[in-house]
């Protein structure tokens, strides 16, 4: 009787060891790799041949236009040319030309992307109050983005949202404010 428990025991422990081994496999084989996906340079992410490949997903990953401490509205962002760019995601340097950040803009034009005219986005956490523009349409956001802590409301809700457009180019524009944290910006792509 022991000998059948132990053969038993040894069993579920040869199971377990090959769920393992089958969870970790799948999910390497799941991964996106650098080289499987286009990453944005200066603010512009072309995504020739993404779509043709069929591909499911786009990471807004790379370097994003980033403007310190300003809140630029999406209507006015032509006029304003970036010294900058911030890779995402990442959290932004707690000092940018020795001064403290609490808010910023991002942009990033995404060109060449075969998407449909319907497609979703996803954001996961970005710290700690986000607007989130699609050439001049606010598609998603959380909490209330604002230049200081009185006005700001920090809120963590991920979800996802179907948008619309036809455009060649898409224009994004990131408005976040982190007045309530040690770290702020682009936690995880979007």
């Amino acid at each position: 009787m022991q000998n059948s428990a132990t053969f038993r025991s040894g069993r579920m422990s040869l199971s377990g060891i090959f769920i393992w081994v089958f969870v970790v496999l799948l999910q390497a084989s799941c991964s996106r790799t650098s080289s499987d996906y286009p990453t944005a340079v200066n603010g512009v992410l072309d995504a020739d041949q993404l779509f043709s490949r069929e591909q499911v997903s786009l990471y807004l990953d790379g370097e994003w236009e980033f403007f310190p401490n300003q809140l630029i509205p999406p209507a006015g962002i032509a006029q304003h040319t970036s010294e900058h760019t911030l890779v995402s995601p990442s959290f932004w340097p707690q000092e940018f030309n020795g001064e403290s950040i609490s808010y910023a803009t991002y942009r990033l034009r995404i060109v060449n992307h075969n998407l449909p005219s319907v497609f979703s986005i996803r954001n996961h956490q970005m710290f700690s109050a986000f607007r989130l523009y699609l050439n001049g349409e606010e598609v998603l956001a959380n909490g209330k983005v604002a230049a200081n802590r009185e006005e700001e409301v920090a809120c963590y809700h991920p979800r996802t949202v179907s948008v619309h457009s036809v455009a060649d180019t898409l224009d994004f524009i990131l408005h976040v404010s982190n007045h309530n944290y040690r770290m702020g910006g682009i936690a995880e792509s979007l």
